[in-house]
């Protein structure tokens, strides 16, 4: 056997080991929204990703690393818990941040839009903040391709929509290769944290939560 060979043996074998059992922590994420207030403000996460909602993947999936080989393996979140439940608590946590008096609001993947809106507007809250997620997934070996399609829609006492805002993109590159495996979680993360401060800087957006 060549040293080549050997060398990209010893290679899979390496990223193969790193790329199994990872976990990404969404919920301790936290943006600079870029806007101030101090109404009261319900937030909720929906999962809308056609996989999860088909069955053909769990709630806690994040993206995959892969193998040597390019073999996948999957990722979930940090603690398990669905993503809406982490990306709520990162949303809480930003909002808060910025004055907000914020209330979480747990949707499931299985609820209509409708019962989403309906589960805002039972908080009593000024302004409801909901965080749709069309698409969320990672894909990490050399490189990190983030495929994402986000809304972020303000709505109103009575649930009428105030403001929306959306970024969505199709494996945008994260980072420079060679990736270091143990800096894929802070990164993809991080990503996370831009996307939502790119969500909030829409003017309608901070203009519907300024006048809540």
């Amino acid at each position: 056997m060549n040293a080549r060979l050997c060398l990209i043996l010893l290679f899979s074998v390496i990223t193969g080991g790193c790329a199994m059992g990872n976990r990404y922590a969404y919920d301790t994420t936290v943006a600079d929204t870029g806007v101030r207030g101090s109404t009261t403000v319900a937030a909720a996460v929906h999962d809308e990703r056609s996989y999860v909602v088909a069955g053909d993947k769990t709630p806690q999936f994040v993206g995959v690393q892969r193998g040597g080989f390019g073999n996948t393996f999957d990722v979930k979140t940090g603690g398990n818990q669905p993503l809406s439940v982490d990306m709520t608590a990162s949303l809480v946590a930003s909002l808060n941040r910025s004055g907000f008096k914020t209330q979480a609001v747990a949707v499931a993947y299985t609820d209509s839009a409708e019962k989403v809106r309906m589960e805002l507007v039972a908080t009593g809250a000024e302004r409801s903040v909901l965080l749709t997620v069309r698409e969320w997934k990672s894909d990490a070996m050399m490189r990190i391709g983030l495929d994402y399609d986000l809304r972020l829609s303000v709505l109103g006492r009575n649930g009428e929509v105030l403001a929306e805002s959306q970024v969505r993109g199709t494996k945008e590159v994260l980072g420079a290769a060679p990736l270091i495996p143990s800096n894929v979680g802070a990164m993809v993360t991080n990503a996370f944290k831009t996307k939502l401060e790119q969500l909030f800087a829409d003017p309608a957006v901070a203009r519907a939560l300024r006048t809540g």
